[in-house]
């Protein structure tokens, strides 16, 4: 909890800046703030959390990877040409949505994931509506809508479960549920509660807000909800399934259908789009299935290989967001001769692109490849070899985006700020960094070498 009440506390410092008319100020505040509260946790290898439900060392490694993630988008938000001039406001909801982020990540107890849904979602809801345009605020409504409506399923399965346990206490669960078998109230709960939280990760059929929510919402918020908020979703959904499949297996039955419709149908769809942004929310579909491979065999990827494949993923999509934000993009025409009107953002679109894409030897191949491994060490070949073709037909639209910045093109040459042009080589750096071996540098830094790599 020290961690979470730091955070907020960071929150609150930043607003008041706000109050003061410094919002600079509370800017840079919020950059070293989450910065020394990273440098804290690794000094203290805990994020305050009471006690662990899966694996310590991976949920510490997770935590880590969220703040990564929020002090990336900070620094994005600050020289985004995008964004007006309420930055400050705006990062402190980021920062908000952050504490319910590591709620979900280091708490065991229901009621607390629901409050740390809640807290990463409510932030959320506002941002995605804060661009000051009928896409943006129609994609603030359906979130919010679509939300409060999954978020009362979530509450409602909760609500089962302890009509069928008398705990909400999930290491108390794991002592009850043995004895109590599959009553009908238990599994029921527990199915709405993993219909709530597939709603947060995007999973198909809960993605239908996905794409109008990240074509509509400011890159910067889009280029956050995509890494952050799913993946601290994800590592909730982790949990709950985690619960239900040590005692009973039923929970994998519907994560797996779930799982193998993402995969087949988000990459179907993302061939057809003409947006950018709509691209890489099918994009962040499909690799939400990659994530529900590791869940649904979770005994054999449990650590490594979903902490990798969230860093990586996490690296790769901020950045991509992050240069369609200094490009202003609203279709592909936008991202057309990229590598000849600005070099830098053009490589670092590329290499986000091939990451995402899992093409060799860029970090998203180790990603999936070490996903695909623990699947078939648990005897999900044919899921394996669904999800390798699958893949392939992805890769048709990140070529197909990578092509589009290697034309002729009629734009005019796209200068940077110092600010922005320094974070694009940091992005590019670190992608490129862990490019070398999962061992490198960057992952004892961030936590990699608890998690068996």
């Amino acid at each position: 909890m020290i961690a979470i009440a730091a955070l907020a506390g960071l929150g609150v410092s930043v607003l008041i800046s706000v109050i003061i008319r410094r919002p600079k100020w509370g800017t840079i505040l919020a950059g070293i703030g989450t910065a020394a509260l990273m440098g804290f946790i690794l000094t203290h290898q805990t994020v305050g959390g009471y006690s662990f439900v899966i694996n310590g060392e991976f949920e510490f490694s997770m935590a880590m990877v969220t703040l990564l993630g929020l002090l990336i988008t900070i620094c994005a938000a600050a020289v985004s040409p995008l964004l007006d001039s309420r930055k400050a406001d705006q990062i402190a909801l980021l920062i908000f949505s952050t504490c319910g982020g590591l709620t979900l990540v280091t708490q065991t107890h229901f009621l607390m994931l629901f409050l740390g849904v809640e807290v990463l979602s409510i932030p959320l809801y506002i941002l995605a509506a804060s661009r000051r345009s009928e896409s943006s605020v129609e994609a603030g409504i359906k979130y919010f809508i679509m939300g409060s409506f999954f978020s009362a399923l979530l509450l409602f399965g909760m609500a089962l479960v302890y009509a069928g346990t008398g705990t909400f206490s999930i290491h108390e669960l794991l002592e009850i549920l043995p004895l109590t078998g599959t009553h009908p109230l238990i599994l029921s709960g527990l199915t709405l509660m993993v219909l709530g939280l597939a709603f947060k990760t995007g999973l198909v059929p809960f993605h239908f807000w996905v794409p109008d929510v990240y074509e509509g919402s400011p890159d910067v918020i889009t280029g956050y909800m995509s890494t952050v908020a799913k993946l601290t979703a994800f590592v909730g959904l982790l949990k709950l399934f985690f619960v239900g499949y040590a005692i009973y297996g039923v929970v994998a039955k519907p994560l797996l259908v779930m799982v193998v419709a993402s995969l087949i149908l988000a990459n179907l769809w993302g061939l057809s789009q003409q947006s950018t942004r709509r691209t890489l929310a099918y994009s962040g579909i499909s690799h939400a299935g990659f994530l529900g491979i590791a869940m649904v065999t979770f005994a054999h990827n449990l650590g490594g290989a979903v902490y990798w494949y969230a860093l990586s993923y996490a690296l790769a999509s901020l950045s991509a967001f992050y240069v369609l934000d200094q490009i202003g993009d609203y279709d592909m025409a936008d991202i057309e001769g990229l590598l000849r009107r600005n070099r830098l953002l053009g490589v670092l679109l590329c290499v986000s692109l091939l990451s995402l894409a899992g093409i060799p030897p860029f970090a998203g191949f180790f990603g999936k490849m070490f996903v695909l491994i623990g699947a078939i060490g648990a005897g999900f070949f044919g899921l394996a070899i669904l999800a390798v073709i699958a893949s392939v037909v992805g890769a048709g639209y990140y070529v197909a985006l990578i092509r589009k910045t290697t034309e002729a093109t009629h734009h005019p040459i796209l200068r940077l700020s110092t600010g922005a042009s320094a974070l694009a080589v940091v992005l590019l750096i670190l992608q490129l960094i862990i490019i070398i071996s999962p061992n490198f540098a960057i992952l004892p830094i961030l936590g990699g070498h608890y998690c068996g790599l």
